[in-house]
């Protein structure tokens, strides 16, 4: 379990990452090769942990700071931030504050 190539190879094949000549390499290794049953018995071990969890989407912002890191993505404008969806309560609570206010203050003033 110390080959991290094995492992590597192990994992994409306990993954179903693995196509054509890829995909026989690793299961003849793996009826072959002891040290690469192993590996494939610890990856199937640790995926079954992990697929009885809910998969959990993360938010829309997650994925546009990791590709604007990755690929110099273009960040967004104040605008296109103010207008974004997951900013859009916080619009609608600032727009009835300032309506009630402007209200408030027309009362003030047109009132005796």
């Amino acid at each position: 379990m110390n080959d991290p190539e094995t492992s590597a190879l192990a994992g994409e094949l306990v993954l179903g990452l693995l196509e054509g000549e890829e995909l026989r390499r690793a299961t003849d290794l793996a009826e072959s090769n002891p040290e690469m049953r192993a590996e494939v018995a610890f990856w199937e071990e640790n995926l079954v942990v992990m697929l009885g969890e809910d998969a959990v989407a993360p938010p829309p912002r997650v994925f546009q700071a990791l590709s604007a890191a990755l690929w110099g993505a273009p960040r967004r404008t104040l605008l296109q931030d103010l207008f974004a969806p997951e900013n859009r309560a916080v619009l609608v609570g600032v727009a009835a504050a300032k309506i009630l206010l402007i209200g408030a203050l027309i009362w003030l003033i047109f009132t005796p």
